[in-house]
């Protein structure tokens, strides 16, 4: 049997650790609170079992989120309701690829987008999503990203706090609001579990190699 490796996250502290809390970017109200975010909200509740189709499921390589997520690529324009998702999806990748560009100065592009559903009982164990949590990207799948994204889409539920336990913080979702961060292994997060409700979320992650672009 293959032996499990365990990881020692070592705590960041002292003036690395604020560097690393002013990399957070938090954008709140990226929708107007009038119509566009409640229309979100609607479409998503009245559309929940797009997450059982068959072509969207069979797309998921990860098991776990398999029947959980429906990806921006696979999102065709000539359905209605599809479109509505990817057109949302759209203004949140580039909304924060432009907050990106203006933290960093520099180019990154979206390499994959995710409608995510977290439902009661669903959690996340700390991870960094361009390395293992050690900081080694050896064999790691997805090397090539730069930032990662989340745009939570509501709000009313229990537990599923993001947290970044070398930084010893976390954050309670706001509904409308974006969240981003570096994917390196300073940034190793987890989500807390649900523990009532349904929580709903763009993921998104961004690259500078071309050849991992989200057209």
């Amino acid at each position: 049997m293959e032996e499990v490796k365990t990881y020692q996250l070592e705590p960041i502290t002292g003036d690395k650790r604020q560097e690393c809390l002013n990399k957070i970017i938090i954008r709140k109200e990226v929708f107007d609170d009038e119509y566009h975010w409640p229309t979100l909200c609607r479409v998503l509740d009245a559309n929940k079992h797009l997450f059982k189709n068959e072509y969207f499921m069979k797309s998921q390589t990860i098991k776990e989120f398999a029947g959980r997520t429906i990806p921006f690529k696979l999102l065709d324009s000539q359905n209605e309701i599809r479109f509505t998702f990817k057109s949302y999806m759209n203004i949140c990748r580039f909304l924060g690829q432009h907050l990106i560009h203006e933290y960093t100065k520099e180019l990154h592009f979206p390499d994959n987008t995710e409608l995510t559903r977290w439902e009661t009982g669903r959690e996340m164990t700390a991870h960094s999503d361009n390395s293992w949590p050690d900081g080694d990207k050896t064999n790691h799948p997805t090397s090539f990203r730069t930032w990662s994204g989340i745009y939570y889409i509501n709000d009313i539920y229990e537990g599923g706090e993001i947290y970044f336990p070398r930084l010893d913080w976390s954050y309670r979702p706001v509904a409308n609001t974006l969240l981003l961060f570096p994917s390196n292994d300073d940034f190793v997060h987890g989500v807390t579990k649900v523990t009532k409700g349904e929580r709903y979320t763009f993921a998104m992650w961004y690259t500078q190699d071309f050849q991992y672009l989200e057209i």
